[in-house]
């Protein structure tokens, strides 16, 4: 089997062209075409020019006398024009000149050149001669962004100027005491350096750099980057011409600075943004005791604050003063403050914009709440730390060495208890070998589990009441007691070690236990055997503290560093998938070259830069120094491929990282570790895999980003997603095999710790073959449907007529009972009590609402007044007997009325002679009282109006064939509607109908389910017979798809009426599927209608039924209801339909805790390879499957564009306190 390519053809020969640029800084003297002789000499005049000016006046000043500084600034001021007149030049001719107005004014080409055109690729450039605009174009390129024309131009100047001042062959003889030849070497590469340097300041664009931060730069930042490094040499030369002590410096870094070409080309040198922000953060981590924070704005807002703080501590003269001071503000920036300023800021802003009438900013940086019980919690740890502080350092003179080694000890003591504690919450401890035997053996039953996590629930408060309670008072104490001692105040560095010793205490207190237990260590270890360590001699408590915070910091690192390299090495070799033809030499090249293995994961360690496997084999490199956060943009800011399964991890993402902010307090996730190498987790949820990254912590909050990866799992992604579940269920459910050791100690990046219950959801899919295609559901779903439809029915018009009166009608009243109509209205319909028979001819009637027959048997009837001939241009159902036929049936009606025996729901009367179907149009009380125009202002005694105003009036008139409908009104089940009515009433509904009310209100119901009926599932149908109806005409219906005939334009004209015919469908689906899963389809004849009305209302208000790709779907996984229902189809011509199922319920969830190393290893990768090498092959070795590593979920979890998650949250904010 071949090895899987390390960078195709395509791409080798693009790197090997974009080498020389990255080392010469931008010239791009490799085409993949060829191109006149004249465009190379161009691009390297230009890279000469600042070394041509610069020669000239360092001669001027080392022959003809020239001031130096005079010199220097006129050689600046020289080139700083030359890059301002050669980019305005260009901006000149780009707006002067097009393409187009360039190839006229070369319109004379030649037959070849006309030919070489038509058949040029499109990253081929055709040049017409020396100078012409396209020439100009691609030797000076433009600045993206103008303002850089000036910025850069100055920046150049600045640049050269100083060049020949720091290249001087004069100073180099002086700094070196050497002769002028070596001088002169110096000066020459020295001025390569800078011309490197100068060229991406001249000409516009981005050299292509190894290390690359952003993938977009629309503001050429990475063109300072270079320009940046130079200055740091610089500036080192101007302090040792005032402090003559770093001249040892300034002479290694001029030997360096000659090597700086080949560091850039390495890419061990950041880019200037990176730079800033990974020092910043060490500054903020080391010198002012805090954390890596989640975002830029965070860190600089919480830098600018703790440097306020420290420059308030600077100035205060005595001790006392400095300790209190220390102890107040080291408790206070340990807590969330910087969520509470941006807050402030955020709601000022806010009022500003809102006093201008523009839209308001909503704070982006704070998305916790700050509850009262917090507040106090905040209070009364504030209270105590102070106190301490205050007694111990005026009572310091009564503190002895004696109790000094009482203190010394007790740290020690307390950092194995905190240990211990932490260990007990996991299910590995000692080094992830040995199983916990106090650890739930099994998560099969949540009862039991939860029973036995009680106990350690207990052993984890005594954890926080330690670690996060006694620990740190005690640290106060031992602080204020011997932290200043004779010391001369005030003083900025005292100042400056107090602040982190305070505030490393609470900020970290799982560090500071260990900060302070490793200085007891050494110092009981030195006073024993009076030998003191180099670093350790004559410094104060303050300095070793902070000594001791770097130093375990970048040992913890290497160990990291290490273990990857060897888990990598190992793994290369034996592992089948992963071997390659070359593994065993890079073994064995490895071994050979070991030094220089440990020096470069030494020097990784000692940068807190990431260690980067080349293409992610074992040979190893330095990645660029980069902040905690890795990515150069906010967690949430780069677009996740969002997809329908996204929502899934949105709404379990606020449970999870309440669940995470729990196990930090109780200590399961907490772990020795780099402060400036926050861990990784990886929670396994049935299918889902959530990737949670720790963006910050504090004394009381926790902050994280939560990504979610695919759930359509590819080859790879399935492979390691399948040894995470291995891993874990060798961890959580052992069984004897793995009871009491972990199968996967050593070469595996991930580490089960614990198992949580996050409110989530439950996914079943099921093949729908054998329940839809069931010939007894099928013949059930017909009066399913009805009864569906005519209870959502009843509930729609029962909510829009309370909503009518509520809106109309301050004082509730009864929504179906007649209004009196306006005296003036033309289309006002008058109802009169009278005992006399109507005299109407039904079958000429149109149902509609100004033209409806009248019941024969009803109490009530209309005195018509001025008939008016209204027409209809669709027959409607409410006409389809004689008046004779009708007479018939009402008297039939008349005397079967008081005994009259309700037919059984669900049976369906076959019979076809006319008693039969008159029989069940009678129970269905067919019939509406006759309705005409009310003319003139006539109050009549006991008169009422029927107000049809609604959609009722609107759906009435159905265009379906009487005849049609005949043959389905047996579905139409009286018994079933009046029940629905009822329930409605004692649940205390808007329905109050009586009488003529209730019986017309029921024909219109029947009217409009049987014609929705016959519209869904009659007449699109092969020969209008619903016998033919299969499994596949239910599951497109349920998706939406209605078989199309003449009458579903209707239907689509009403949108909400659809909208409920198609809820109809899917519950009565519903019902099916759950009545085949029973084994209930063949019904008796005493059907509980309780119990469907029963299930309809659940549907109602506890399901989403519908389609799992609609918005709607979306909607109700992000409002939490508790059950969802869909149907799918596979997408093939004979494929299957599928139930999805979701149901809302506690699912165990496993913590998994990932390698930082591994991470950041190959993300460094990742990042060289698609922005560097832009190798997006997606059969690259670098993207296989690795069990060990998990290198493919790895890298789905990088920021886009680089990676691919589904989901991405912004920072979330937790308490990590144990109170509400």
């Amino acid at each position: 089997m071949a090895d899987a390519p390390l960078l195709n053809e395509y791409k080798q020969e693009f790197v090997w062209r974009r080498i020389p640029q990255t080392l010469l800084g931008g010239p791009n003297l490799k085409l993949g075409y060829e191109a006149p002789w004249y465009v190379f000499a161009l691009q390297i005049l230009v890279w000469f020019i600042p070394w041509i000016i610069g020669a000239a006046f360092t001669l001027a000043v080392e022959l003809g006398g020239l001031d130096v500084l005079i010199g220097s600034i006129v050689c600046g001021a020289i080139v700083g024009v030359f890059v301002l007149c050669v980019q305005s030049i260009h901006l000149y001719l780009a707006r002067s000149h097009s393409a187009v107005t360039d190839f006229n004014a070369n319109g004379s080409l030649s037959s070849s050149q006309k030919f070489r055109q038509l058949i040029a690729d499109d990253d081929e450039i055709i040049f017409y001669s020396c100078f012409s605009f396209i020439t100009f174009n691609f030797v000076i390129p433009p600045k993206r962004f103008r303002p850089n024309i000036v910025i850069h131009s100055l920046l150049s100047g600045l640049l050269c100027g100083f060049g020949v001042f720091y290249t001087l062959p004069s100073t180099i003889t002086t700094l070196y005491s050497s002769n002028i030849g070596v001088a002169i070497v110096i000066f020459i590469f020295s001025w390569i350096t800078i011309c490197i340097t100068q060229y991406p300041l001249t000409a516009g664009g981005v050299p292509p750099e190894v290390a690359v931060f952003r993938s977009v730069d629309p503001y050429e930042i990475a063109s300072l980057s270079r320009f940046l490094h130079v200055c740091i040499f610089f500036a080192f030369c101007v302090v040792q011409i005032y402090h003559p002590s770093f001249e040892t410096t300034n002479q290694v870094l001029h030997i360096l600075f000659l090597f700086l070409p080949l560091l850039w080309m390495y890419g061990l040198l950041p880019p200037a943004d990176a730079l800033i922000l990974w020092a910043v953060e060490q500054l903020q981590v080391f010198a002012l005791g805090g954390t890596p924070v989640a975002t830029d704005l965070r860190l600089l807002v919480s830098f600018f604050m703790s440097g306020m703080v420290l420059l308030g501590a600077s100035f205060l003269p005595s001790e006392p003063a400095i300790v209190i001071y220390c102890a107040a503000f080291g408790f206070i920036l340990s807590t969330d403050v910087t969520s509470v300023v941006l807050a402030i800021f955020y709601m000022a802003v806010s009022k500003c914009k809102a006093s201008l009438n523009s839209k308001k900013t909503e704070p982006t940086h704070y998305n916790g709440e700050i509850s009262l019980i917090s507040t106090a919690w905040h209070i009364v740890a504030f209270g105590p730390s102070v106190i301490v502080a205050t007694v111990v350092v005026y009572f310091r003179t009564n503190f002895t060495s004696t109790t000094q080694l009482g203190f010394q000890i007790s740290f020690i003591v307390l950092f194995i208890i905190i240990k211990i504690l932490q260990d007990s919450q996991k299910v590995y401890f000692a080094f992830r070998i040995f199983r916990n035997c106090i650890y739930p053996s099994s998560y099969s039953s949540m009862a039991k589990f939860l029973k036995r996590k009680k106990v350690l629930r207990i052993l984890g408060l005594i954890h926080f009441s330690l670690a996060k309670v006694l620990n740190p008072l005690l640290m106060t104490a031992y602080l204020s007691a011997y932290l200043l001692t004779s010391i001369q105040l005030p003083s900025f560095y005292t100042a400056l070690v107090s602040i982190h010793a305070y505030r490393v205490i609470w900020q970290r207190s799982n560090s500071a236990i260990l900060i302070f237990a490793v200085v007891a260590i050494v110092d009981l270890i030195t006073s024993s055997y009076n030998s003191v360590p180099f670093i350790f001699t004559s410094s104060q408590l303050g300095t070793r503290l902070l000594i001791a915070d770097v130093c375990i910091d970048r040992f913890l690192r290497f160990c990291e560093n290490l273990w990857f390299a060897f888990s990598l090495s190992v793994s290369s070799v034996k592992d089948k998938k992963q071997k390659r033809n070359s593994s065993i030499g890079i073994i064995i090249l490895n071994i050979i070259f070991f030094p220089f293995v440990i020096g470069t994961i030494g020097l990784a360690s000692a940068l807190s830069a990431p260690l980067l496997p080349l293409f992610t084999l074992p040979i190893f490199l330095i990645g660029f120094p980069r902040h905690s956060r890795f990515w150069p943009q906010a967690p949430g800011k780069a677009n996740a491929s969002v997809c329908s399964d996204s929502v899934y991890y949105s709404q379990v993402t606020p449970y999870l990282t309440k669940s995470m902010a729990v196990a930090s307090y109780l200590g399961s996730i907490s772990s020795v570790g780099s402060e400036t190498d926050l861990p990784f987790f990886l929670a396994r949820s049935q299918d889902k895999s959530m990737w949670i990254q720790t963006l910050e912590s504090g004394y009381s909050y926790i902050s994280y980003s939560v990504k979610g990866l695919e759930l359509q799992e590819t080859s790879c992604h399935a492979l390691e997603a399948t040894r995470l579940d291995d891993a874990c269920q060798a961890a959580f459910e052992p069984g004897t095999e793995h009871k009491w050791t972990n199968p996967y100690p050593f070469l595996s990046s991930v580490t089960p710790i614990d198992t949580i219950y996050l409110e989530s959801y439950s996914d079943a899919k099921n093949s729908l073959t054998g329940i839809v295609d069931n010939p007894s559901a099928l013949r059930q779903y017909h009066k399913d449907f009805i009864k569906s439809l005519v209870w959502l029915l009843v509930q729609h018009w029962a909510h829009e007529n309370q909503t009518t009166s509520n809106q109309n009608h301050p004082v509730a009243k009864n929504p179906y009972k007649p209004d009196v109509a306006k005296p003036d209205s033309p289309n006002a319909f008058e109802l009169i009590s009278n005992p006399a028979k109507p005299n109407a001819t039904p079958h000429q009637s149109k149902l509609s609402p100004n033209n409806v027959t009248p019941r024969p048997n009803s109490n009530r009837s209309v005195i018509i007044k001025g008939r008016q001939n209204l027409s209809s241009s669709a027959t409607s159902l409410g006409s389809l007997l004689s008046s004779e036929d009708r007479f018939k049936l009402d008297q039939k009606r008349k005397s079967s009325r008081g005994t009259s025996q309700l037919k059984p729901p669900g049976v369906i009367d076959d019979s076809s002679d006319e008693e039969g179907w008159e029989s069940g149009l009678s129970d269905s009380g067919f019939g509406l009282p006759s309705m005409q125009p009310s003319h003139g202002n006539k109050a009549n005694n006991g008169n009422q109006q029927l107000d049809l105003s609604h959609s009722i009036t609107k759906w009435r008139e159905i265009p379906i064939d009487e005849n049609d409908a005949i043959s389905y009104l047996h579905l139409f089940d009286r018994s079933w509607y009046l029940h629905v009515t009822s329930s409605l009433e004692d649940d205390g509904g808007c329905w109050g109908a009586s009488g003529m009310e209730e019986d017309q209100m029921m024909e219109i119901c029947r009217s409009v389910a049987l014609g929705c009926y016959i519209i869904v599932n009659v007449s699109g149908i092969p020969g209008k017979n619903p016998s033919h109806i299969n499994a596949s005409h239910l599951c497109k219906v349920f998706l939406d798809n209605i078989p199309w005939s003449p009458h579903l334009d209707w239907l689509h004209k009403n949108p909400k009426l659809h909208q409920l015919v198609l809820k109809a469908h899917r519950f009565s689906i519903k019902l099916l599927y759950d009545r085949v899963a029973m084994g209930t389809t063949d019904l008796a004849d005493d059907e509980d209608f309780a119990e469907v009305l029963t299930s309809l209302q659940e549907y109602q208000s506890d399901w989403f039924i519908g389609l799992e790709t609609s918005t709607e779907w979306k909607t109700a996984v992000e409002k939490g209801i508790s059950s969802l229902f869909a149907l799918s189809h596979d997408g093939s011509l004979n494929g299957v339909f599928s139930a999805r199922l979701l149901t809302r319920r506690p699912v165990e969830t496993h913590l998994n805790q990932l390698s930082s190393a591994a991470v950041r290893s190959a993300w460094a990768n990742l990042s060289l390879e698609l922005l560097y090498a832009t190798n997006d092959d997606e059969e690259r070795y670098s993207i296989q499957a690795h069990q060990a590593l998990l290198r493919n979920l790895t890298t789905q979890s990088a920021d886009p564009p680089l990676g691919y998650p589904i989901y991405s949250s912004k920072p979330v904010y937790t308490s990590t306190l144990p109170v509400p």
